[in-house]
C-alpha cells in the first residue's frame, strides 16, 4: 500500500512538473487601492425608499446613499443634510488573478478570472466573481471568443478612477442601485470598471456569448457579437405599471428570444484611432392589455476616437441611443427606460432617448508621469404620453475629473485624483407633485488617491 502511495504521488508530481510544458499557462493580476475623502451635498442626500415602485420614478444620486438600506418601505423621502466622509476601499473589479492557458500553435486558447474586493460605505461587504472564455483562430484573419466577453464596443473610456467601488455600486443606475446587485465586469479579460458610468461614458459590460474579428487589413477590424439578451426584469420597472397587464396576469418583461448584437469596426492609421459602433436588441413584452404594444426596439450608434500628437492625447466617445434603460448595456439610466402610457383603452411605449459623450486630455509629462482631465455629458429625455405635459422625464448629469499617475515602478503606480459627479437638474413626471419642475439632483466630489500594482 505504501508503495503504491509513493507511485501515485511520483505520479502526480510528474503530471506538475510536465503540465507547463504541455500547456502554456500565464498567470498575471492587479491589487488596487482606493484612499478619498467624499463630500456628498445635501441635494443628493435625499433619499427615495421606494426604489422598485413602478408608479414613481426613483431619483437618481439618492437612494445608494441611504444608510439605513431600506428599499421597501412606501414612499418617503429623507435629507440628511451634507456628508463628508473618508473610505478606503478595493474595489471589488480591480483587484483580480487572471489564468490565460493558450496552446503551442497560438490558435486556441482560453481566459479565466477569479476577482474580489472590500469596501467600507454605508455597510462591510466584500465581493468575488469569476469570468471565462474560450477563444480560437481558424485563420489568421479570424479570431473568435465564446464565453463572458468583456466590454465589446466602448473600447476607449475616461482615466479617473478614483472610487470605482462607487462607480460599480451605481451601474445600474444611482436611482435605485443596490450594493448588491449590480454585476459589472469589463476590461480587457481584467474586469475593470471604467470611470464615468451614467456620466458620459457608454459601456457594454461583458456578456455571455460569442464574438468574431476579422481582420480586414493592417489598419482596420470587423467585430460582430450575438449576446445574451438578458435584461433581469429591469424594463418591467416602468412597463409594468398598474393597468398594463391583462386581467389576473402578472409581469410584462419577457427577454428577448433574439440575442443583442453588437457591431464595430476599429481603425488606426498612424496616430489616429476611431471606433464607429452599433448595437441593436428587440425586447418582448408578455401579457399585456389587448390591443397595446408588446415589443420595443433598443439600439445605438455612436464612435470611439483618439489622436496623439507627441505626448498630447485626445481622447472622446459620442453614442446616441434609444432604450438603452430597458436593455443590458450599461451607461444608459436602467432604472429609466422606456415608459408604457394609455391611449384610449390600450398602452403604448414611449420612446426613451440618451445622448452620452466625453472628451480627454492627457499630457505625458515625463516616462513615469502622465496627466489627464476629463469631462462628460449624459443627457436622457422621455416624453411618456403626448397629450400629458407633467408626465415628462429628464435627466442630465456630468462628471469633471483630474487625475496624475506616477509610476513608483515599472508596473506600479500612484495616482491622485479628483472627480465630480454632478446629477444636475432633473424632471421626474408622474408620480411627483413637483410636475414640470426641475429638481437639483445635487452632486458628489471625490479627493484621494489609488495606489495599483500590477504582476
Amino acid at each position: 500500500m505504501k508503495k503504491m502511495f509513493i507511485v501515485a504521488l511520483a505520479a502526480m508530481l510528474c503530471v506538475f512538473i510536465a503540465m507547463p510544458a504541455a500547456a502554456e499557462v500565464q498567470i498575471h493580476g492587479m491589487i488596487w487601492v482606493d484612499a478619498y475623502m467624499r463630500d456628498i451635498n445635501a441635494d443628493a442626500t435625499t433619499v427615495n425608499t421606494n426604489s422598485y415602485s413602478s408608479a414613481i420614478p426613483s431619483i437618481p444620486g439618492k437612494a445608494t446613499l441611504d444608510p439605513t438600506h431600506s428599499y421597501y418601505g412606501g414612499w418617503s423621502s429623507k435629507t440628511y443634510g451634507d456628508v463628508k466622509d473618508t473610505q478606503v476601499t478595493m474595489p471589488y473589479s480591480q483587484n483580480y488573478l487572471n489564468f490565460v492557458y493558450f496552446n503551442k500553435a497560438g490558435n486556441l486558447g482560453a481566459n479565466f478570472t477569479i476577482c474580489g474586493g472590500s469596501v467600507n460605505d454605508f455597510a462591510n461587504w466584500n465581493q468575488m466573481n469569476t469570468g471565462a472564455n474560450i477563444w480560437f483562430k481558424p485563420s489568421k484573419a479570424l479570431h473568435i471568443r465564446l464565453g463572458k466577453i468583456d466590454q465589446f464596443i466602448g473600447g476607449l473610456y475616461p482615466g479617473v478612477s478614483l472610487a470605482n467601488a462607487e462607480y460599480y455600486r451605481m451601474l445600474s443606475d444611482p436611482a435605485d442601485s443596490d450594493a448588491f446587485d449590480s454585476y459589472m465586469h469589463a476590461g480587457p479579460n481584467t474586469m475593470q470598471v471604467p470611470a464615468s458610468i451614467t456620466f458620459g461614458n457608454l459601456h457594454s459590460t461583458s456578456k455571455l456569448g460569442i464574438d468574431f474579428a476579422y481582420t480586414l487589413s493592417k489598419a482596420m477590424t470587423l467585430k460582430v457579437a450575438l449576446f445574451d439578451p438578458d435584461v433581469d426584469g429591469t424594463a418591467g420597472n416602468y412597463l409594468n405599471t398598474t393597468g398594463t397587464t391583462a386581467a389576473g396576469k402578472r409581469g410584462v418583461i419577457e427577454d428577448s428570444t433574439l440575442p443583442r448584437v453588437d457591431v464595430a469596426v476599429p481603425m488606426r492609421f498612424g496616430p489616429v484611432y476611431a471606433q464607429p459602433k452599433v448595437s441593436w436588441v428587440r425586447q418582448s413584452l408578455q401579457n399585456m392589455t389587448a390591443g397595446s404594444e408588446d415589443e420595443f426596439d433598443v439600439w445605438l450608434a455612436g464612435v470611439d476616437a483618439s489622436v496623439t500628437f507627441g505626448p498630447i492625447t485626445l481622447a472622446g466617445e459620442y453614442v446616441y441611443a434609444e432604450n438603452i434603460g430597458g436593455s443590458n448595456h450599461t451607461g444608459g439610466l436602467s432604472t429609466q427606460g422606456p415608459r408604457a402610457y394609455l391611449d384610449g383603452t390600450v398602452y403604448k411605449i414611449a420612446t426613451e432617448e440618451n445622448s452620452l459623450w466625453w472628451v480627454e486630455l492627457g499630457w505625458a509629462i515625463s516616462p513615469k508621469l502622465v496627466a489627464k482631465a476629463s469631462y462628460g455629458v449624459h443627457n436622457m429625455e422621455c416624453d411618456n404620453s403626448p397629450s400629458t405635459v407633467l408626465d415628462d422625464v429628464e435627466f442630465e448629469r456630468s462628471h469633471i475629473g483630474v487625475s496624475v499617475r506616477y509610476a513608483l515602478h515599472p508596473n506600479c503606480f500612484i495616482q491622485p485624483q479628483w472627480l465630480r459627479q454632478d446629477f444636475g437638474e432633473a424632471k421626474l413626471g408622474v408620480g411627483q407633485s413637483l410636475g414640470i419642475l426641475k429638481v437639483d439632483m445635487g452632486q458628489v466630489d471625490y479627493y484621494g488617491v489609488s495606489v495599483y500594482l500590477m504582476f
